[in-house]
């Protein structure tokens, strides 16, 4: 009797040691698909942003050739502090 109750000990360690290592198992598979993931998403993101940011930086220079134009187009630019 005493040899089926060691015997159920031992299935069920035997079996919380799979049920473990098959939650380790599992947690490392969804961290890396979950790491992938972020990863890909981080990526859209900086491309996103940088695309953002060179459209900023092309509506400011645009900005400005329109003024540096619109100052162009001006028949005679003086300088103030010197007479004419």
């Amino acid at each position: 009797m005493r040899k089926k109750s060691g015997s159920n000990k031992h299935k069920y360690v035997t079996y919380s040691l799979v049920i473990l290592i098959s939650i380790i198992l599992l947690e490392s598979f969804l961290y890396l698909f979950t790491e992938n993931i972020l990863k890909k998403n981080i990526k859209c993101l900086l491309v996103e942003i940088a695309v953002q940011g060179a459209n900023i930086v092309e509506k400011d220079i645009k900005a400005k050739l329109d003024m540096l134009e619109m100052i162009s187009n001006v028949g005679v630019i003086n300088d103030p502090q010197i007479p004419t």
